[in-house]
This record gives structure tokens, C-alpha cells and sequence, in this order.
């Protein structure tokens, strides 16, 4: 083995010295050979690390075959035990045949028949041990991957904690800063000049995009604490709710927001509704005066996936920004433009989350194009409303 534990092959064979015989052609090619006298001591030896098992035919009684067979079955996942049983020469008998039958519930089984030459004796057992390496392999795999696993579940908690106790001692002095600058502004405004009155509103307007982004963080933060909800969700729905939800901003630009039949899906209605009110407000806060802005939300089946586009006539987005606007904190714009440069960054995330994907169509002709997808095993059991 590559990491120096050494094989073992179990050898049972109940007759003379037969065992012996092929323990010392093992011991020609280099290969550990255990005699065990009765299928009950190769059954106790045969754990996880055993290399392979070789048993002859003779030895495949009704019993032992169910003993052989309850080991084989309570093997772990990764486990395919690799077993060998050497046949008899010539004419295949009757008992031969009976014998033969009773090995299909061992799983993994290779048959020699005698008399056995050293060189496939040798390469048959080479083979079967090269075999168990890789399950050997894979069985540290798996190791591997929980141990990565465990130690992500452990950041994200950690994570989770910091952010809470960031949010907690962070929204403290912003309340404080709010308040007292409230308090100023009732009290004193009528008796300040235009410059203490404008430093005064730089300060609460600070204060309020603070608090704001503190609470977009600690939301995108404990995101992925809690798994998503296995649930059906009208994807028409929950955009002609969001669109309700926006009206009023709606309104002020006079937009015009049109929802085609869109799919049901399986996951979480309340954020995939943040989703579509990230996806629109945005469009709506980079509306441009000289034309009326006009969303459209529709969606098509394409292979093993369902996508949902939302496309406007908006000012577009430049190209080398498509993967920007994705990540946290990531603004195109300075405070002109209200946003914490969260919101696209939390859609990734629930989309992601979702089994799907979220980008920026590259050729978009007018405005911009938001596409995300939901996997076809969502969507089998979808229909159109």
C-alpha cells in the first residue's frame, strides 16, 4: 500500500496442504499469504484492511457461504471486498455447479480453476489488491471530504457568530449616532447656519447607509446557516408580489413591469422573492429620465434547466463589470445611487443555493439582462401557470 500498511490475503482451503502451497507461491510475487483454517477465522480476519480473500471451492458450504455473505454485507459503502475462489478442473459436476451458485450474494468474486499456474495465481491476487487500494483510496476520499466538510460547517458557525457580535457592537453607536443626531436636528436646526445644517444631514444620511449595510451583512452572512426550504413555489407569484411591493418606486418612474407565465419550482418562496426585488429595484433605481423604463420577466425550458430572464431598457451594464456586480461590496456607482453593493451578491447566493446559476446575458442590445436557472430535477415536476 502506498501508505505502508502492509496486505494481507486470507487463504482458506480445507484440504492437505493446500493453504500452505499457495501461501508460498504468494511468498514468490512479494504477497503476504494468512492461512485460516475454518471460514469462521477467515470471516473474524476479514476487516478493512485485508488486502483479499482466496477460497477453494470445497470450502463453499450452505453455512459458510451465509457467513461469508453476512461479513460481505455489513461492509461500509466505499468497501467491495474482493473475493477468489479456486474451482476444480476438468468436467464441471453437478456439486460443482451447486457450489458455484451460492456465491452471488458474496459480491466481488473471481474464479481460478486448478491446478493453479504461480503466474495467474500471482496476477489474479495483484489484480484483486490493486482493486482494494482503490477502495482503499476512495475510502480516504470520503474521509477527506467529511473532514473538509465539518471544517467548512465549523468556519460558517464561526463566521455566523462573528457577524453577529460585528452587527451587534456595530448598530449600538449607529443607534446612537441616529438619535442624537435626530435629537440635534429637532432641536437646533432653526438655530444653525447652512453649513452645520448640511454637515448634520451628511451625518444622518451616513448613519442611515451604515445601518443598512451592517443588516445586508449580517444577512448575507447567515445566508446559508439554515437548509432551504423544500417547498413549491409559484414563481409568478412571487414576482407579481414583489412587483406589488414596489409600486411606489414603480410609480415614480412610471415604469411599465410585464410578468410572463413563469414555472413552479421546489425551494424557498421568501428569498427567491428577494431575488426578483433585488433584479427590478435595481432597474428601477438606474432608470434613465429620457425613456420610460420597461421590465420584462419571462422564462423557457432549455435542456436540464429552467431559466428565468428579467430584462430591461435600462443604461446596460458595461461587460467588465458582469462579474464584478456579483461580488460583496462591489458598487458601479458612488452615493448618488442608493444600495450597500449586497443585493446581486445575495442573489448569487440564493440562486447558488438553489442548484442554479446567475449572470449577466453578454449581449444584451438595449438595458441590461439578468438570467438564473433552477436544475431540471426541480423542474420535472413543474408546470407552467
Amino acid at each position: 500500500m502506498s501508505d505502508g500498511r502492509q496486505e494481507v490475503v486470507l487463504v482458506h482451503a480445507p484440504f492437505g496442504r493446500d493453504a500452505e502451497i499457495i501461501c508460498q507461491v504468494l511468498g514468490r510475487g512479494e504477497i503476504v499469504g494468512q492461512i485460516c483454517r475454518t471460514v469462521e477465522e477467515l470471516c473474524a480476519n476479514l476487516g478493512d484492511e485485508t488486502g483479499a480473500a482466496l477460497v477453494s471451492d470445497e470450502a463453499l458450504t450452505k453455512s459458510s457461504v451465509v457467513a461469508l455473505a453476512s461479513v460481505v454485507g455489513s461492509q461500509p459503502t466505499w468497501s467491495d471486498f474482493p473475493l477468489i475462489v479456486t474451482t476444480s478442473g476438468g468436467e464441471v459436476t453437478t456439486l460443482t455447479q451447486h457450489r458455484l451458485s451460492m456465491i452471488t450474494p458474496l459480491g466481488n468474486v473471481s474464479l481460478l480453476e486448478r491446478p493453479l499456474r504461480t503466474a495467474t495465481l500471482i496476477s489474479a491476487v495483484r489484480t484483486a489488491l490493486r482493486a482494494r487500494r482503490r477502495q482503499h483510496q476512495l475510502r480516504d476520499n470520503f474521509a477527506e471530504r467529511e473532514r473538509l466538510l465539518r471544517e467548512l460547517e465549523r468556519s460558517n458557525d464561526e463566521l455566523a457568530q462573528f457577524a453577529h457580535v460585528v452587527s451587534h457592537d456595530l448598530q449600538a453607536p449607529i443607534r446612537m449616532i441616529s438619535t442624537f443626531t435626530e435629537i440635534l436636528a429637532t432641536r437646533y436646526r432653526g438655530q444653525m447656519g447652512e453649513n452645520a445644517a448640511k454637515i448634520l444631514d451628511t451625518i444622518q444620511s451616513g448613519a442611515s447607509r451604515m445601518d443598512e449595510l451592517v443588516k445586508t451583512l449580517l444577512q448575507y452572512a447567515t445566508l446559508g446557516q439554515n437548509p432551504v426550504a423544500d417547498a413549491e413555489v409559484d414563481l409568478s407569484a412571487v414576482a407579481g408580489a414583489v412587483v406589488t411591493t414596489l409600486q411606489p418606486a414603480i410609480d415614480d418612474v412610471a415604469a411599465e413591469i410585464l410578468v410572463e407565465p413563469l414555472p413552479t419550482v421546489r425551494g424557498d418562496s421568501v428569498q427567491l422573492q428577494r431575488v426578483f426585488q433585488n433584479i427590478i429595484g435595481n432597474a428601477l433605481k438606474y432608470a434613465r429620465t429620457e425613456s420610460r423604463l420597461r421590465v420584462c420577466i419571462r422564462s423557457r425550458q432549455a435542456e436540464n434547466e429552467w431559466r428565468i430572464s428579467v430584462a430591461d431598457n435600462g443604461p446596460g451594464i458595461d461587460p467588465q463589470f458582469h462579474d464584478r456586480i456579483f461580488q460583496p461590496l462591489k458598487r458601479l456607482h458612488g452615493s448618488e445611487i442608493a444600495g450597500t453593493g449586497m443585493g446581486l451578491a445575495v442573489c448569487r447566493k440564493i440562486i447558488e443555493r438553489h442548484g442554479g446559476r446567475i449572470w449577466v446575458e453578454p449581449e444584451s442590445p438595449h438595458g441590461a439582462t439578468f438570467t438564473f436557472t433552477f436544475p431540471a430535477v426541480s423542474a420535472q415536476r413543474l408546470e407552467l401557470t
